[in-house]
């Protein structure tokens, strides 16, 4: 008669290197990469997209804005908030990711 079968944790599948605990961090690296993606994609499309405005509102280099022309603004100071949001979010994010594998991982 074969001994009874013992339930493995998920930390002993990642430990040992077995097919299913290379199922859960192949599922983690997945999450993680799906959001680098997502946020790089946002930015091209936010910060990306001034050049064709640029080309578009050709004039555009003509208006001034206190001191210093509109183009000096969207090129100099408009990209920081949007980098401090996409910071924000991938960090935000990325420890939800981390924390739920965590509480998988834990998990008697």
């Amino acid at each position: 008669m074969a001994p009874p079968h013992r339930r493995r944790s998920v930390a002993e599948e990642i430990d040992d290197g077995t097919a299913i605990g290379e199922v859960y961090v192949r599922s983690l690296v997945r999450s993680q990469f799906r959001l680098a993606v997502g946020v790089t994609l946002a930015l091209a499309a936010t910060l990306g997209i001034l050049p064709l405005v640029f080309l578009v509102l050709s004039d555009l280099g003509t208006i001034s804005w206190g001191p210093l022309p509109v183009p000096w603004w969207l090129l100099g100071v408009a990209p920081y908030p949007v980098l401090l949001v996409l910071g924000y979010v991938v960090v935000r994010r990325s420890a939800h990711h981390e924390r739920a594998f965590a509480d998988l991982v834990e998990r008697p």
